[in-house]
């Protein structure tokens, strides 16, 4: 964080839009199986509406149970996290937070595939290539960049 700070400096003097990211909370997986995978191996099928609105909330009760889980790693994360926006703030770079785009707090849901019904992460806490543009799309339907 110190190099990011450092970073901060030097890009202010860029005059360009800048935004930062936190880290994304971790959702957890089954050894380096996501819960699509796991359901995939398991069903040999794409899931249902009714069967992703299930997932969905999975990874949604799994993203809250993280944030409410006092482990080191999600306090450190948590602290980092902070840190990031404190270092956006002060040199007033724009910063959005991921669970803002990759859950849907209000209906308890975190999205698991692209509306092409394509795999969303990776991993633990990583987006697949069609991950990361569905997640620009709803950055940019959003309005966040603005």
């Amino acid at each position: 964080l110190q190099v990011l700070e450092e970073v901060a400096k030097l890009l202010k003097k860029t005059k360009k839009k800048i935004i930062f990211f936190n880290n994304t909370h971790e959702f957890v997986n089954f050894g380096n199986l996501t819960l699509i995978d796991k359901f995939l191996l398991k069903n040999k099928k794409i899931p249902t509406n009714k069967e992703i609105e299930i997932i969905e909330r999975q990874y949604f009760q799994r993203y809250k149970n993280n944030l409410s889980e006092h482990s080191i790693n999600t306090v450190v994360l948590s602290n980092v996290n902070k840190q990031i926006e404190n270092i956006a703030n002060k040199y007033k770079f724009k910063f959005i937070d991921k669970s803002n785009y990759y859950c849907k707090k209000l209906q308890k849901k975190c999205y698991v595939l692209t509306d092409q019904n394509k795999k969303i992460y990776w991993d633990r806490e990583h987006t697949t290539l069609e991950g990361a543009k569905f997640f620009g799309i709803k950055i940019h339907q959003h309005k966040m960049l603005d």
